[in-house]
């Protein structure tokens, strides 16, 4: 009996253990919810691309990093790629060890000198004191640029002029030449109310003049971070980061007075309050402008995972001459990451969506063209990702194209209100005014926990978070819908691997 009751106590312990393991699984997995193809340290913090250019034969990418998930004093995170679609990561490159950067190496920029030298330029932060500094290759023969060191005059600059705080001027850009001196601008808050770009010049790259303000107000926020300037299909490009978006808008340099004037409005560079502070480079290799974002997270707790932010997938950069606007595509290099595919026609019944045939998984690409709009009224069409069902309860998150009536009404959106999410949740959406309604393309990207959606070629384009047990990948689906009769899609989705 003595023996029957202890039995009896252990299957009651081990039921109790399995109870304990059951629930511990409904709850997402913080590894299972880690990007695979997106580029992010082994773990702990990540933010704003830093410094991305072309040498030697290989991409670079820096980046803000922390060894601590909450965030805390930042230092310059690097990785290196030979086709923008898989990395490897190196040893960081800056860490905060001078006085003027004790307290952060905050971000900046890399410029290519006349010889070929890069040399990078960033924020250095003590206390609430921002200065900005100089740091050059070790050895410049490395084209993995493994060594960095700094200036031993940083730093450059030392105090912002009236009536910039000095808390409030940081995020280098990359320097051009204009009338034989190098160019360069900084963001910055006017008395903490209107955000704008100081411009600086200098003709040795090591002492630095302030000129005046390069442009000011218009692209929203009392604050400008992370500018970004370049020219572009034969106009110009100003791009700051307002938190919480990224705005640019296109206009021309006008070189004898040294300021952007616009001429366009501005724009989102990106219409998710998650993506941030992004930075491009020319690609001498591709003849392409090329952009990095960072995409930070959007759960309770986020630092209890061990890691937090990614890096969004490079975009290529081009100017949509129909409607005089920036558009971001993902860039075609991508495609190196694709193991297998399926395509498939799929005829929508009005009102219904289709489950795609042999589609499974967080580690998709899918391409999906819906022909049949209608020219005017009501019309919603789009993609749902991460579908899955566990007794009456779906769960799904959606990419859409919708508009109530005439083609003024519309707008591409990210539905995050079935996701089952442990994070944030709701419905963010872009106005897309879009007169040529035959038909739509919309290219999404899935990465376990991060969704990055492109219409119309990259014209509007949207990011997410979406957060829940992922631990059953081949249970997760993804399908097509649509509100109104004969509309078809052509999708193809694709398995990726991972970028490291």
């Amino acid at each position: 009996k003595m023996v029957k009751k202890k039995g009896r106590a252990l299957v009651g312990i081990l039921l109790l253990l399995l109870g304990v393991v059951i629930a511990v699984q409904a709850i997402p997995d913080p590894w299972a919810l880690r990007p695979h193809y997106h580029v992010l340290p082994l773990a702990n913090w990540l933010n704003d691309p830093n410094g991305p250019m072309y040498y030697k034969g290989y991409y670079h990418l820096f980046y803000q990093y922390s060894p601590d998930a909450n965030g805390g004093v930042k230092w310059w995170g690097h990785d290196v790629s030979k086709d923008l679609a898989f990395w490897t990561r190196l040893p960081v490159a800056l860490v905060p060890d001078h006085p003027y950067d004790k307290d952060g190496i905050w971000s900046g920029s890399a410029t290519l000198l006349d010889d070929g030298t890069p040399v990078l330029a960033y924020t250095g932060v003590q206390g609430n004191q921002e200065h900005q500094c100089l740091a050059y290759p070790a050895d410049p023969s490395d084209p993995l640029l493994q060594k960095w060191v700094k200036y031993d005059k940083n730093p450059i600059l030392d105090n912002p002029p009236p009536p910039v705080a000095s808390g409030n001027w940081r995020d280098d850009t990359t320097a051009w030449k204009s009338g034989g001196l190098w160019r360069m601008l900084l963001g910055a808050s006017f008395n903490s109310t209107t955000g704008g770009a100081l411009l600086y010049s200098s003709s040795d790259f090591h002492t630095w003049t302030y000129d005046h303000p390069f442009a000011t107000g218009g692209q929203h926020g009392s604050m400008w971070e992370c500018p970004d300037f370049y020219a572009l299909d034969g106009q110009y490009v100003l791009k700051s980061s307002s938190f919480p978006f990224d705005y640019w808008g296109l206009g021309r340099y006008n070189e004898k007075a040294q300021v952007f004037e616009a001429t366009s409005v501005t724009t989102k560079v990106d219409f998710s309050s998650l993506y941030y502070a992004s930075k491009s480079f020319f690609d001498p290799v591709g003849n392409r402008r090329i952009l990095y974002g960072w995409v930070m997270e959007d759960e309770p707790n986020a630092a209890a995972k061990g890691w937090q932010g990614i890096q969004a997938l490079p975009r290529e950069v081009t100017v949509n001459t129909t409607y005089n606007k920036v558009q971001a595509k993902p860039l075609s290099s991508l495609s190196l990451l694709r193991k297998s595919s399926v395509s498939q026609d799929v005829s929508i019944a009005a009102g219904s969506a289709v489950t795609l045939k042999n589609v499974t998984g967080n580690q998709l690409e899918i391409k999906a063209l819906f022909r049949g709009l209608p020219a005017n009224g009501p019309v919603n069409v789009g993609v749902r990702v991460l579908q899955t069902t566990k007794g009456s309860q779906q769960n799904y998150t959606s990419v859409y194209y919708a508009s109530t009536g005439s083609a003024a009404t519309g707008q591409v959106c990210i539905d995050r209100r079935k996701s089952g999410t442990v994070g944030g949740t709701g419905l963010q959406c872009e106005s897309f005014p879009w007169p040529l309604r035959g038909s739509l393309d919309l290219h999404i990207f899935v990465d376990h926990s991060i969704i990055e959606a492109f219409a119309s070629q990259g014209l509007v384009r949207g990011s997410t978070r979406v957060y829940f047990d992922m631990s059953d990948a081949s249970a997760l689906q993804a399908g097509v819908f649509a509100s109104t009769t004969g509309i078809t899609a052509q999708v193809t989705a694709y398995t990726l691997t991972s970028c490291y």
